[in-house]
C-alpha cells in the first residue's frame, strides 16, 4: 500500500498523519517534540521530525519502502536557504531509511499546508495564532505574501508566546499597583509553585526558559477571560487587534484578498472565543466580504494531501 506523510513542525509540537494513496481518511497519527528551529535549534528541530519518521515506520502499519511522498510545513522554514537546509537532512535521512529514491519530498512553511488542508488549493489567504503567528497568503498566480511570523523577539503578535508573554508582564503590573487585582495571579503562581510575584524574575529569565514556556501560559489568560476576568480579557483583545492588523496590512497589498476566504488555523483560535470574535470584528472593518473560515482538517492532513497533489508543483 503506497501512502503519504504529512508533517506539520511548530514551536510546541509536530504532528504527522499518513494517507493512503488517493485516500481521505488518516492510516496512522503521530505526535512529537517542538521542530521550529527558532525555538529548538536545527539539530534538534530535524531530531524530532526524524523521530516521527522512525516510529511511524517502525510501528508495523507502514513500511518506509512504500511511501510516495513526504510533505512538512514548518514554522520558521519560509526562506529558499531553510528549505534546501531541510531538505538536505532529510533526504540523507531517507536514504538510511531505505525510502524510495524517486519518493516525493516537499518542505515548505506551516501556513501552506493549513491552507491546503481547509481549501484544497494553493491560494487564498491564513492567519495562524499558535504558539508563534503568521498572516500568510498565495495569490491566483502563485505569489506568496506575508505579514508577521517574523519570531518571538521581532513579533509574533497575536500568538500564544505574546499572550503568555503579556500575562506574566500583567501579574507584574498588578503586583505594582499599576493594574487592578486579576485572577491571573493566583493562577501563575499556583503553576509555577512560587510563592509571590518577585519570584517570576527568576523563572523567566532562567537560562533554560524557551518559546513554549511562555506560551504555556496563554491558556491562564484564556481561562481567566472567559471567566470575567477583565485584565485577561483586555490581553486577548489587543493581540487579536494585533493580528487583525497584519491581516489587514496583507489585504492592502493584494486587494483581491478581501472577497475571499481566511482560514483560521493554531490553538488560539480554537481555545479562545473571546480572541476569535474580537479578530472578526477588526476585520469587519477591513472588509465585509473578507469570510473567516475555521480549518476543516489539520495542517499535517493538509500536509499529507499535499504531498501527493499536483498543485505542489507550482
Amino acid at each position: 500500500m503506497q501512502y503519504t506523510i504529512g508533517i506539520d513542525g511548530g514551536g510546541t509540537k509536530t504532528e504527522a498523519v499518513a494517507l493512503e494513496l488517493g485516500g481521505e481518511a488518516p492510516i496512522a497519527e503521530m505526535v512529537g517534540g517542538a521542530s521550529n528551529v527558532f525555538a529548538v535549534g536545527f539539530e534538534q528541530a530535524v531530531s524530532a521530525v526524524t523521530d516521527i519518521l522512525d516510529r511511524l515506520w517502525t510501528s508495523g502499519t507502514l513500511s518506509a519502502s512504500d511511501c510516495a511522498g513526504i510533505c512538512i510545513g514548518l514554522a520558521g522554514a519560509d526562506r529558499d536557504e531553510e528549505r534546501r537546509k531541510w531538505r538536505d537532512a532529510l533526504l540523507r535521512y531517507a536514504r538510511l531509511r531505505g525510502v524510495p529514491e524517486h519518493m516525493r519530498l516537499l518542505v515548505g512553511n506551516d501556513a501552506e499546508i493549513a491552507l491546503y488542508g481547509t481549501t484544497r488549493q494553493l491560494a487564498g489567504m491564513v492567519a495562524i495564532s499558535g504558539t508563534g503567528s503568521i498572516v500568510y497568503g498565495i495569490t491566483a498566480d502563485g505569489r506568496k505574501l506575508r505579514a508577521g511570523g517574523w519570531g518571538h523577539l521581532l513579533g509574533d503578535w497575536g500568538s500564544g508566546y505574546a499572550i503568555g508573554l503579556r500575562t506574566l508582564q500583567t501579574v507584574m503590573d498588578s503586583f505594582d499597583g499599576i493594574l487592578p487585582p486579576t485572577r491571573m495571579t493566583e493562577m501563575v503562581l499556583e503553576r509555577i509553585g512560587i510563592a509571590s510575584p518577585p519570584e517570576l524574575k527568576d523563572y523567566v529569565y532562567a537560562p533554560e526558559r524557551k518559546k513554549q514556556d511562555f506560551a504555556g501560559f496563554a491558556r491562564i489568560c484564556i481561562e481567566a477571560g472567559a471567566d470575567g476576568d477583565e485584565a485577561a480579557q483586555a490581553v486577548l483583545r489587543e493581540e487579536a487587534q494585533k493580528l487583525a492588523a497584519q491581516t489587514a496590512a496583507l489585504v492592502r497589498r493584494h486587494p483581491p484578498f478581501a472577497s475571499g476566504e481566511l482560514v483560521l488555523a493554531g490553538s488560539i483560535f480554537t481555545r479562545s472565543a473571546l480572541f476569535r470574535a474580537a479578530y472578526e470584528a477588526e476585520l469587519r472593518q477591513v472588509s465585509s466580504q473578507l469570510r473567516p473560515v475555521p480549518m476543516k482538517r489539520s495542517a499535517a492532513h493538509g500536509a499529507a494531501l499535499l504531498a501527493a497533489s499536483p498543485a505542489a508543483e507550482r
